[in-house]
């Protein structure tokens, strides 16, 4: 991982960025409207706050996820750059509801960070994998020169 590339924004798919920020936007609304929805309905405020993080961390997470399956490389960048479309809904509820949503935006970011991540490992398993995978079919030890088949004499001439 390159860190000074990860807020560049030279050499990104920026159809996968608008992607990501709107279904950043949507789900963080859908997510928003089920909270309001299950308030209303007179849900206690401890499950409420553990749904709203819980969701609040699986939205970005999934996006991030997402964002950087289809991109197949820098991560992060692809994690980062889509969570302006989840923080754009929750700016309002900074404003108005403080730290609440301040905590929300906190598990947005662990959310990014972690689907980022995800995605590095898997990657790095594959590379691992490809790489074991063609270790395999490279010849063994050709210390001596008698079993390289280059040097091997013709069976013919070997006859007397």
């Amino acid at each position: 991982m390159d860190w000074k590339r990860m807020f560049e924004p030279v050499g990104l798919n920026w159809w996968i960025v608008a992607a990501g920020i709107g279904t950043n936007f949507l789900l963080t609304v859908a997510l928003f409207v089920l909270l309001a929805l299950l308030r209303a309905a007179g849900l206690d405020s401890a499950p409420y706050l553990l749904l709203a993080c819980g969701g609040a961390f699986s939205v970005s997470l999934f996006t991030a996820y997402l964002c950087g399956r289809l991109a197949g490389e820098r991560y992060l960048s692809y994690a980062f750059y889509p969570l302006a479309g989840y923080l754009l809904p929750l700016a309002p509820g900074v404003l108005i509801a403080g730290l609440p949503a301040l905590l929300l935006a906190g598990f947005g970011f662990l959310g990014a960070w972690n689907g980022a991540l995800l995605l590095q490992r898997r990657a790095a398993r594959q590379r691992a994998a490809i790489y074991r995978s063609s270790a395999e079919y490279e010849p063994a030890d050709q210390s001596s020169p008698d079993s390289h088949p280059a040097t091997e004499k013709n069976p013919k001439e070997a006859a007397p």
